[in-house]
């Protein structure tokens, strides 16, 4: 009797242990089950025409993975006085201020960060591909960066990095804070060609 009494338990818990992978293999199916847009139709690498970077040809700008929207932040031909813009990503997700002084060449960017402030690979899927979105995830923390506008190239948000350069733009990060959980970075980005 004690045999079959121990036989049942094991098997219970084997039984428990398979439905505990079988649930944790079933949540990983689900984000494989997420529909990407072909490549072609891609708003990153896709046709030229449809791409979200058909609109700029040179500058730096800040990224919005999720909602893929880009915040340009200065331009060589722009002499416009100033502008102040407040950008989010959704609730409980990132601010970014954006303080344009265009006749100083100068741009304030602050990230308002949260605790969900990170790229979603369903948001982006709608509008990206999934080798686009898989690098996004691979290669960043939060759901913004900043982006060379001439090369396309993405510039992660980094808590270590202070200063870099993009084209003729050089960004400076004035300060990083936390409380709790949120977090915020501040950059300065201003107009600095080398001189020749």
């Amino acid at each position: 009797m004690k045999k079959i009494h121990l036989s049942i338990i094991a098997l219970t818990c084997s039984c428990s242990l398979l439905m505990g992978c079988i649930s944790v293999s079933h949540g990983k199916t689900l984000d494989k089950n997420i529909r990407y847009q072909k490549k072609e139709e891609c708003f990153m690498c896709g046709n030229e025409d449809r791409s979200l970077f058909s609109l700029y040809n040179e500058g730096i700008g800040v990224l919005n993975f999720n909602r893929l929207e880009i915040y340009p932040l200065l331009s060589e031909d722009d002499d416009s006085g100033s502008s102040s813009t407040i950008n989010t990503n959704g609730e409980n997700k990132t601010i970014v201020e954006i303080d344009r002084n265009n006749t100083r060449k100068i741009t304030d960017v602050t990230f308002r960060l949260k605790k969900d402030s990170r790229p979603d690979a369903a948001e982006m899927s709608s509008v990206m591909c999934e080798e686009c979105a898989n690098s996004i995830l691979e290669n960043n923390t939060y759901d913004m960066s900043f982006i060379d506008l001439a090369t396309k190239e993405i510039i992660p948000l980094e808590d270590d990095r202070v200063q870099f350069f993009v084209g003729d733009y050089a960004v400076h990060k004035v300060s990083g804070t936390m409380k709790e959980q949120d977090k915020t970075l501040e950059y300065l980005v201003f107009f600095a060609p080398e001189t020749k």
